[in-house]
């Protein structure tokens, strides 16, 4: 996967999610399985900032 192609993902599928279920019952494994990612993505992407 080209780099920044899963902060992409991420954040399409977050958007998609929190329009249809609401921020406080979105998950990170809800998101992560709608942008077809595992949960270890998640760690280098909050490290950047």
């Amino acid at each position: 996967m080209k780099r920044g192609m899963g902060r992409l993902r991420l954040l399409e599928a977050a958007m998609t999610l929190v329009r249809q279920k609401g921020f406080a019952a979105t998950s990170l494994d809800n998101l992560c399985a709608a942008a077809g990612l595992t949960g270890r993505v998640l760690s280098p992407l909050w490290q950047q900032g």
